[in-house]
């Protein structure tokens, strides 16, 4: 850091230094001496003070710095910030250097205690470690200190999706963002929500090739965007709804596939329940299970493993065997249905 004149300039006097968090040099031009000297004291004073928060490491100082550099969506930031409140609270205003196990299993088993699913707890720590990760990176930590620490994470739910019953008499009673939403989710396996299936533009759907493009979660950094190939049934159905939404809007080549009467969705919560309790379903069924039934189903029709998952946005083919595909009963009858006959 320092004071530069360079006589050349309408404002010669520069102050120069390097931003901490980025490593990049930064300047700022004054007229008057006596302005660039006062400033550059005050900027000295403010980057020893970082200094030295940057030798304690606080955990909460560095979730914070790697929360803002990720590109969050509105729904990802508000999930995130609420998970890391318990972190803050039990991690906070330790050294991340001194982080050590015991203080994972401290916070685990306090959680745990107050009724937290281990699944949860996974959750966060996740995004402890994530954080420290990220300060590695920047170069703040020289190694994550919890990076072998294994943290359980119970037994994972199984969640049934959606029979074609429970489908049929969904759309039979559901209002057009749904049906738009639930047909979508089956065909295609997007995310529902506003990470990928309500945000899907009409110009992002080439009804003549049959193809939709969907720009990803973000969650596999190596497929941005992956093409679906639309269904018979599903291209019917879209090709009835652009002509009804260009009649009633004009140019939607902007417009949400999946939009409420023209505007776009964040949340449909209210209105699946609405449909679930209309439909005469009383079984919890998420609006995310249409993904769960789009892979099961796929899988159950024959489909390569390794194109489902492609389909789906992931990077391998594990996340679909473990969290997506369900065996349904009638699958499991029918494999045994089919081994020979020893006895008589």
């Amino acid at each position: 850091m320092g004071i530069v004149y360079r006589p050349s300039r309408p404002s010669p006097w520069m102050v120069y230094w390097r931003d901490p968090k980025s490593g990049k040099q930064k300047s700022k031009y004054f007229v008057l001496e006596n302005s660039a000297r006062k400033f550059n004291r005050s900027k000295l004073k403010e980057l020893k003070a970082i200094h030295e928060e940057n030798k304690n490491l606080k955990v909460k100082y560095l979730i914070e710095e790697y929360i803002a550099s990720r590109g969050w969506s509105e729904q990802s930031l508000k999930q995130t910030l609420y998970h890391v409140k318990t972190l803050y609270v039990f991690f906070g205003e330790i050294s991340a250097k001194q982080l050590h196990k015991k203080d994972i299993h401290q916070y685990s088993q306090g959680e745990e205690e107050r009724g937290v699913k281990k699944s949860t707890i996974s959750r966060r720590l996740t995004i402890l470690k994530a954080a420290l990760n990220f300060a590695v990176d920047i170069g703040k930590l020289e190694a994550n200190p919890i990076e072998r620490v294994h943290q359980d994470r119970g037994i994972q739910k199984r969640f049934i999706p959606p029979s074609a019953m429970e489908l049929s008499r969904m759309l039979a009673v559901a209002p057009h963002h749904i049906r738009r939403t639930i047909l979508l989710g089956y065909y295609t396996g997007v995310r529902i929500g506003p990470s990928e299936c309500f945000a899907i533009p009409w110009a992002n759907c080439d009804l003549d090739r049959g193809i939709i493009r969907v720009h990803g979660a973000a969650k596999n950094r190596d497929m941005p965007y992956r093409d679906i190939p639309i269904a018979p049934t599903l291209l019917n159905e879209m090709r009835c709804w652009r002509e009804c939404d260009q009649q009633k809007y004009g140019d939607i080549e902007q417009l949400e596939v999946v939009n409420y009467y023209g505007k776009a969705i964040k949340t449909i919560a209210r209105s699946w329940r609405t449909t679930l309790a209309k439909g005469g379903i009383t079984r919890s069924l998420r609006p995310y299970d249409l993904r769960h039934a789009f892979a099961t189903d796929c899988l159950d029709a024959g489909a390569e493993i390794k194109a489902v998952s492609q389909l789906m946005g992931h990077a391998g083919i594990s996340t679909v065997l473990r969290s997506y595909q369900y065996i349904r009963d009638e699958q499991k009858r029918k494999s045994v249905n089919g081994l020979p006959r020893l006895v008589t």
